[in-house]
């Protein structure tokens, strides 16, 4: 039993892994194309 846990365990952790990672690159998609007018205007301050 414990072994079969393990692997649930494991592929649970590799499916968030795998989520977050999606995740996180389309937030840094989405802030890389909304940030270049905060950072022009951060400029002019």
């Amino acid at each position: 039993m414990n072994t079969i846990l393990e692997n649930v365990l494991r592929l649970f952790l590799l499916l968030l892994l795998i989520i977050g990672a999606a995740f996180i690159n389309s937030a840094i998609a989405t802030d890389e194309q909304e940030s270049q007018p905060q950072q022009v205007a951060a400029a002019h301050r």
